[in-house]
């Protein structure tokens, strides 16, 4: 009767062929997200640069470690961390100041999903009491949750608020008066956003908050698709500084908000500041960038950044702004001709 024998290279062998699989899949995923329009899937699949990232690295290291002759793997390995580190590393290169601000304005803005169901309020309240923003956006505002913000009215006294008890409800506070406020559908029947303009310094600035549907089915995908394109379409018709900000249910990486951006000419604020995932806080390893603040490119950036937590699943966003005033915008344009 014959005996087998240990052989350490077969368990070498299989750890290897193992980390080929492994980084295999993360590479298929890394360019199936290039695909996105083609199917839902395929744009979720879009949305994890990050973790793909880590992941490439993580197992480069593990065949360093552990499989050194695997050329395949580590080629792979390589691969993978690069076309996603392509995807990512440019958010956290300095931008240049194309349009250096002459006479400006100085905006905070604070973008908020607090989640409905989150009995929070306090902390809440003190976060926006503690940053003091200009301008602050709410979501998932429902009656309970709009009658807490009211205690926000003695340093944002205008406010427009449209409680919901879906997950649509929305709310906007503001230091400065907002006119021509409305709440406007965009592509969806009775999901609204709210556009509205404020005027700050000498210049009037035009505010879209909005939630986007989750893309977590083929018709709410369709149905966020379908707010974003008439918001670009708004977009393209308002000719002073403009932001657009809020839940936007879609990453910097999806075909979709490429051709958002690309449309709308459009800049997101966190260009040079990172990343900074702001959902999912209670599984950070499913963490992504979903909340937006995006500035036509008249409007500078000094800061952005994500807030402390809130007993929500999102983590607020706090962006600086600088909003030039019209006499150097008119002076910019004169000289850019």
């Amino acid at each position: 009767m014959s005996h087998s024998k240990f052989n350490p290279k077969d368990i070498k062998n299989i750890r290897e062929i193992a980390l080929i699989i492994a980084i295999a899949g993360c590479t298929l995923f890394s360019l199936a997200g290039y695909f996105g329009r083609w199917h839902l899937f395929l744009e979720l699949t879009s949305h994890f640069r990050l973790q793909y990232l880590i992941v490439s690295v993580g197992i480069m290291g593990l065949f360093l470690l552990l499989a050194r002759q695997s050329k395949i793997g580590l080629a792979i390995c390589a691969f993978c961390l690069v076309i996603n580190l392509a995807e990512i590393l440019p958010w956290y290169l300095p931008v240049p100041d194309n349009n250096p601000s002459i006479a400006a304005q100085n905006l905070r803005v604070l973008s908020a999903n607090v989640l409905r169901t989150n009995k929070n309020y306090d902390r809440v309240i003190s976060l926006v009491r503690e940053e003091q923003p200009d301008l602050a956006l709410f979501m998932e505002v429902n009656d309970t949750w709009s009658s807490a913000l009211e205690e926000l009215k003695d340093i944002l006294p205008y406010a427009l608020s449209y409680p919901q008890d879906n997950y649509h409800g929305i709310a906007l506070y503001s230091k400065f008066p907002l006119e021509n406020g409305v709440f406007q559908e965009f592509g969806v029947k009775g999901i609204v956003s709210i556009v509205a303009q404020v005027a700050v310094g000498g210049e009037k600035l035009s505010v879209i908050g909005t939630h986007t549907f989750p893309p977590i089915s083929f018709g709410l995908e369709k149905g966020r698709n379908k707010q974003l394109a008439e918001i670009s379409g708004y977009l393209q018709t308002i000719t002073t500084p403009k932001i657009v900000f809020g839940d936007l249910n879609i990453t910097m990486w999806s075909p979709y908000y490429k051709d958002f951006v690309a449309i709308t000419g459009m800049r997101n604020a966190r260009a040079g500041f990172g990343v900074q995932p702001t959902w999912y806080k209670k599984l950070p390893i499913f963490y992504i960038p979903i909340d937006h603040c995006l500035v036509s490119p008249d409007i500078q950036v000094q800061n952005s950044r994500v807030g402390d937590p809130v007993g929500s699943d999102h983590l607020p966003i706090i962006v600086d702004l600088t909003i030039p005033q019209k006499s150097d915008r008119a002076f910019l344009n004169a000289t850019s001709d």
